[in-house]
């Protein structure tokens, strides 16, 4: 086990100074196929109840797959047919799509600091405004653009950001910058689409409480 333990040290120091980075996908798939794999590790809890069920009154141990089994078919039957994660929600259907200054002020990236030509050619012609690159992982270094402080109080103004949630900075001017800290689309859907299920299934199971009536009088209940 110590062995071990030093081998990944040395490992994952290698891993994630070196080899890891921050990347893009383009669809949710990869994070669809992680829920569904998250059944494997989350029916052992029911497996684990059923082998001391089993030992406890003496039933075969052929029921602790059984119900391994059982909880990963449920829990998949569930999320495909109830959450229903690569189904596209309204929200983000062609029809709603963001417009082009929208994604420039919420990503950050655009064809101009993503073309190594464009941004070197920016940097070396005279009277031209100098493109700050796009680097994955250093979304910050865009602050420091005016172009993107404009493109972002235009869309801001404009009543199409106020569901967003944004962190406040102050740079050495003293000027305010926001920061949009809105994750990937498909890291969107993939959290708040649990969230919206589990609220709506918290509200149907959740008490009425008597609403007691303000009209004057004899105090009386309403349901």
């Amino acid at each position: 086990l110590a062995a071990w333990a030093v081998f990944m040290m040395g490992f994952s120091r290698n891993i994630h100074l070196r080899s890891v980075r921050r990347c893009y996908f383009s669809t949710n798939r990869l994070d669809t196929d992680a829920l569904y794999a998250w059944g494997a590790p989350l029916s052992l809890v029911l497996a684990a109840s059923a082998f001391w069920a089993a030992r406890i009154q003496r039933l075969p141990l052929y029921v602790v797959p059984i119900a391994w089994c059982f909880s990963i078919a449920v829990y998949s039957f569930f999320l495909a047919f109830y959450v229903q994660p690569l189904s596209v929600p309204k929200d983000e259907s062609s029809c709603h799509r963001p417009s082009y200054d929208e994604v420039r002020a919420r990503r950050f990236y655009d064809w101009h600091n993503c073309n190594p030509i464009k941004v070197l050619l920016s940097h070396c012609i005279e009277d031209a405004d100098p493109i700050v690159p796009f680097v994955v992982g250093k979304e910050y270094l865009q602050f420091q653009d005016p172009a993107w402080k404009a493109r972002f109080d235009k869309v801001s103004t404009s009543g199409r950001m106020d569901r967003f949630s944004h962190r406040t900075y102050s740079d050495e001017a003293g000027d305010r910058i926001w920061e949009n800290i809105i994750p990937v689309p498909e890291v969107e859907t993939l959290v708040q689409r649990p969230l919206d299920v589990m609220n709506s299934i918290a509200k149907q199971f959740s008490p009425k409480h008597p609403r007691i009536s303000s009209k004057p009088g004899p105090a009386t209940v309403e349901r």
